[in-house]
C-alpha cells in the first residue's frame, strides 16, 4: 500500500516501528512551553493554547487502536440505551457526551452521585450499554460499580489513562486518554482535550454509520 512504501521510505522497518517511534516522539514534547505565563499577551495565550490544543490530539491519535475504535462502534450502534457513569468534572465532560449520542438518536442517562451509581450498578437492565469515564479510577465506589457491571456481563466502555488502570481488567474496550504530567491544572487540560476529541471521533464514526 501507499502507507507502507511510504513507511520504508522513512526508513522505518514497518507500519508498527514508525507508529512507536512517533508514539515515542511525541511523549516527549515539552507541555512546559505551552504553560501560560503571567507576562504573556493576548496574542500568546491563542498561539499557545491552540498549539498545545494540536499536540494533544495528535499524541492522542498515536495512541489510539483502530482494533478499540471498531469494537466501541460495533458496541454504540447495537445499543438503544446507553448510561454514562461519571464524576466532578468527567460529569460535565459526560454531560456533553450525553447532548451528542442523543442527538443520534440514543436513549442516554448519566449517573454523577456515587451511591445512585452503585444502586444503578446492580440494577442494570441486560440490554443497556455503560460508559465509565474515570482519569485513575482510584475510587473504591467506581470500582465496585465497575466490578459489579461485570458480574452481571454488562458491556463498558472506558475512558481512562493508563493501560494498568483497574478499568482495563473488566471493561469490553478502553480508550486511553493523553495525559502530561506537569502542573495538575495544565495536566487536567491535556486530559480533557484529549477525551472531548475521542468522544467526537466515537460520535462521527456513528453518525456516519
Amino acid at each position: 500500500s501507499s502507507v507502507s512504501r511510504l513507511v520504508k521510505k522513512l526508513d522505518f522497518a514497518n507500519y508498527n516501528d514508525f507508529k512507536l517511534n512517533v508514539s515515542s516522539y511525541l511523549k516527549n514534547l515539552d507541555y512546559q512551553n505551552e504553560t501560560p505565563q503571567a507576562q504573556d499577551d493576548l496574542l500568546t495565550l491563542l498561539n499557545k493554547v491552540s498549539g498545545m490544543e494540536m499536540n494533544v490530539i495528535t499524541q492522542t491519535k498515536a495512541n489510539l487502536s483502530m482494533e478499540t475504535l471498531q469494537r466501541a462502534s460495533d458496541l454504540l450502534k447495537a445499543a438503544t440505551y446507553i448510561d454514562i457513569v461519571a464524576t466532578d468534572t468527567n460529569g460535565a465532560m459526560a454531560d456533553y457526551l450525553c447532548h451528542m449520542l442523543w442527538g443520534l438518536g440514543k436513549i442516554v442517562h448519566v449517573y454523577k452521585e456515587e451511591d445512585i451509581q452503585l444502586y444503578f450498578s446492580l440494577h442494570v437492565p441486560k440490554d443497556h450499554l455503560v460508559m465509565v469515564i474515570s482519569r485513575f479510577a482510584f475510587s473504591q465506589n467506581i470500582k465496585r460499580v465497575v466490578t459489579n457491571l461485570a458480574a452481571s456481563q454488562i458491556p463498558m466502555i472506558a475512558f481512562t489513562i493508563k493501560e494498568d488502570s483497574f478499568l482495563t481488567r473488566y471493561a469490553t474496550c478502553v480508550f486511553y486518554a493523553y495525559y502530561e504530567e506537569s502542573s495538575e491544572n495544565l495536566s487536567k487540560l491535556v486530559f480533557y482535550i484529549s477525551l472531548k476529541f475521542i468522544f467526537d471521533l466515537v460520535c462521527v464514526i456513528l453518525f456516519s454509520h
